[in-house]
């Protein structure tokens, strides 16, 4: 966890150093800096403020900044401060940063503000290039070559750049690739804190080990886990976590009760269960892995059975939002924006008005097309799976939409 200050982000230039910025924090008035700087024995003219920008949290965005000009190419050296950039484009960075961090990183209210300018900056778009890029090469995409230590140092760029989900896949990859539980829980920790609800889940999963077995602290993660849980946005992960959790409550008798949150996802858990049973089944895993995923398979059904209430008798249901379609992918259709999902409850219809919402932001829209694997349609229901979301509305208008991406309809 980093230590937050309150600052000032300063760009400086020297008529002694032609071409070249000086780009730095100063919890203090930049001009006080200034003059710190300027009587340095060595400095033969003082230096001169360009341009200063507040901060709630001057040291990450200093780090931030910096990773981000020297991966642009613009760094001199690795462990300076001056940056060989125009004037303008780093005034244009710094701006799309202050909206950045200030209103989407410092937000610690529980329900977390959303940007409402609808605009992800190129910030975002090349931070989150280097993400997607990091994953390809984690799990070897396509034609990418495996590689998991280049793909930790892109992550590790990725979460410093801002990138919340990227401190999911460091913790992955120091627990299970690594084998560094104290680095894992690190990474693991900062994503719960900036909302990434998956860590949780995953630090729950490693409390349960017989070598890091903590029931205390997976009690808490637990908690902590179904406490954010959004359930206008229940994904596939998250019925995987909802079916580990029914058997870490079985093996380990937690006395945690989530039952109304779990019924209201009643018949995903079963389509999940046989499916993953199914699969491992007809896998080239040992059969002895078989056996025991069979055994847990059924206590899990037995409990989701003889435990779990209809969807609709959920207070969950009552709260929750008419439709919900978890968004897969997006594309453009001649300048508009086209999504593909799969309907994980109510029922959608041409004309619908909608909101497609993600951690980065919200936008509202109206559906002009929809269409499944079997052509145009009218009206789609629950489980099934669209692959044409037409909305009336320009894509560039959507670019906040990521990982996690969702819509509802009241």
């Amino acid at each position: 966890m980093h230590m937050t200050e309150k600052g000032f982000i300063y760009v400086l230039i020297n008529p002694s150093m032609p071409g070249m910025v000086k780009i730095g924090r100063t919890s203090k008035d930049p001009q006080e800096r200034i003059e710190e700087l300027s009587n340095v024995t060595g400095v033969p003219t003082p230096f001169i403020l360009i341009y200063k920008e507040f901060f709630n949290d001057c040291i990450y965005v200093e780090k931030y900044l910096h990773e981000l000009l020297e991966d642009k190419g613009y760094r001199i050296s690795s462990n300076k401060e001056f940056f060989n950039v125009p004037i303008n484009e780093v005034i244009k960075i710094i701006n799309h940063t202050k909206n950045k961090f200030d209103t989407i990183l410092h937000e610690t209210t529980e329900t977390e503000k959303l940007i409402t300018h609808n605009e992800f900056c190129e910030i975002d778009e090349y931070a989150y290039s280097i993400y997607e890029k990091a994953k390809d090469i984690y799990f070897g995409h396509g034609d990418v070559l495996q590689d998991c230590d280049e793909a930790l140092k892109l992550f590790k760029k990725a979460s410093t750049l801002g990138v919340v989900e990227s401190f999911f896949y460091l913790g992955l990859i120091n627990f299970y690739d690594y084998e560094n539980t104290n680095t894992a829980l690190k990474y693991f920790k900062e994503g719960a804190k900036n909302k990434d609800n998956f860590c949780n889940a995953e630090m729950a999963k490693i409390y349960s080990y017989p070598k890091t077995k903590h029931i205390e602290n997976l009690i808490k993660c637990w908690k902590s886990y179904f406490q954010n849980i959004n359930i206008n946005n229940i994904t596939d992960k998250d019925i995987v976590y909802f079916c580990m959790f029914i058997e870490y409550k079985l093996s380990f008798e937690l006395d945690l009760n989530y039952d109304d949150i779990l019924s209201f996802c009643k018949n995903r858990l079963l389509i999940y269960q046989d499916k993953h049973i199914e699969r491992v089944l007809n896998g080239s895993y040992e059969e002895w892995y078989k056996r025991l995923v069979c055994e847990n398979g059924e206590k899990i059904r037995s409990y989701i059975h003889n435990n779990l209430t209809e969807p609709n008798k959920t207070s969950a249901y009552m709260k929750a939002n008419r439709v919900s379609v978890e968004i897969e992918d997006m594309h453009n259709i001649q300048g508009n924006a086209m999504f593909g999902g799969i309907i994980h409850r109510g029922v959608i219809k041409l004309t619908d008005q909608i909101t497609i919402i993600s951690r980065y932001g919200k936008r509202n829209a109206k559906i002009i097309t929809l269409r499944n694997h079997k052509g145009s349609i009218d009206i789609a229901e629950q489980g099934e799976e669209l692959i044409a979301i037409l909305v009336d509305d320009s894509i560039d208008n959507f670019r906040f939409v990521r990982d996690g991406s969702y819509i509802v309809a009241e």
